[in-house]
């Protein structure tokens, strides 16, 4: 069910039947960022490179994309790690790259699979502030199991069940249940 609705969602795949909308949205209209579960860039590359790449992948004309990248790694507070190879950062820095690139080309909804999932206590933290700054400018859509995540950065809550919603609304309604 998740894979199939985010694959959806960022247009990978064509729903059978029905419509989808996000934030009152048309999905066929809104620009969505996405940050797969596992994000991987070769190891050799430089950090600006590869999100300016992700820019240029998504629409962003190659003149723009220097500034396109910066301006992501300045949301993900990674800014000053521009210039090293990827496989100089830790695997928080890492997922926050995959964040980065998912904003190259300034979506209007943000979708995170398991932005959390594998990183150490310190890092899970950092990666939650850098998405709870992120919600305030727009949409961000985290796909988790992780329900300290859900506490900490989620305003609404749809559960899946079977391929199905089996319940939407609020944290607290949630916590309630």
């Amino acid at each position: 069910g998740k894979t199939t609705l985010l694959s959806v969602l960022v247009g990978l795949r064509r729903p059978r039947a029905g419509t989808v909308s996000v934030a009152g949205v048309d999905g066929r209209a809104a620009r969505f960022g996405f940050v797969p579960q596992t994000f991987s860039v070769p190891p050799e590359v430089r950090v600006v490179e590869a999100v300016r790449h992700a820019g240029w992948v998504n629409g962003v004309d190659r003149r723009a994309g220097a500034g396109a990248a910066l301006r992501a790694l300045e949301a993900v507070d990674l800014a000053e790690l521009g210039r090293e190879r990827v496989r100089a950062l830790s695997g928080g820095q890492r997922q926050r790259l995959g964040v980065a690139a998912g904003l190259a080309h300034d979506p209007d909804v943000l979708i995170l699979d398991e932005p959390t999932v594998g990183l150490d206590p310190t890092q899970r933290v950092r990666v939650r502030e850098v998405v709870a700054s992120l919600g305030a400018s727009r949409t961000v859509l985290l796909s988790t199991h992780v329900l300290e995540d859900v506490h900490h950065l989620c305003h609404r809550v749809g559960l899946l069940a079977g391929g199905r919603i089996a319940f939407d609304g609020t944290v607290d309604e949630v916590k309630a249940a």
